[in-house]
């Protein structure tokens, strides 16, 4: 929807910059995440970790929908490779939600220490899910480099990719100024999965 506005015009243009540069705050890479306190977290962090991983999960599936859909239509093989990463993506999104959900859980006798692995093993998943997708994308380079695919997808998927730039990048901010604020590496590493 925001990428068909985008190119529709170019108010909506502006709309799409004003949004990145908005979400385009600084993260400082360089700080250090804090363990996970789960007994003793501040108000609203598991709300601000759920929203982390819905905003992804929200943005990535319209985002694979536009992608494969404007790939196949403009016979962009890149872009139709851009979208199933983007449902990659999702995939992961949904992992970390289903974490959220279980890690939160206060200890029982089972669990003396709670929950809080099923953070780790979620990071996991993702540091998995990001290494196949840069295998894929090499095995994607490769193929096009022994049998290189004629024609050029022209400007609407020109359109479709810097969207997906715009948008991923404001994911990705978005993503590790709540990781970096909450300690969290799974959504960290979500963040890189952006």
């Amino acid at each position: 929807m925001i990428i068909a506005e985008c190119s529709a015009g170019r108010a909506s243009g502006r709309a799409v910059l004003a949004v990145a540069r908005a979400a385009w705050k600084a993260v400082p890479m360089n700080e250090p995440l804090r363990a996970p306190d789960h007994d003793n977290a501040p108000p609203g962090t598991l709300r601000d970790k759920r929203r982390a991983a819905l905003a992804g999960l929200w943005t990535n599936g319209p985002l694979a929908a536009a992608k494969i859909t404007v790939g196949i239509a403009a016979q962009s093989q890149a872009l139709v490779a851009d979208g199933v990463h983007s449902l990659s993506d999702m995939v992961s999104d949904a992992a970390i939600l289903w974490a959220l959900g279980h890690s939160d859980r206060p200890a029982d006798a089972d669990h003396p220490f709670g929950h809080g692995r099923f953070e780790t093993i979620a990071t996991l998943v993702v540091a998995l899910m990001l290494g196949l997708a840069a295998l894929g994308i090499l095995v994607d380079a490769g193929l096009r480099l022994v049998a290189p695919a004629g024609g050029s997808p022209g400007a609407l998927a020109l359109w479709v990719a810097a969207g997906s730039i715009l948008l991923k990048e404001g994911l990705y901010r978005y993503t590790a100024r709540v990781a970096l604020r909450t300690g969290s590496a799974m959504l960290m590493a979500n963040a890189w999965h952006h």
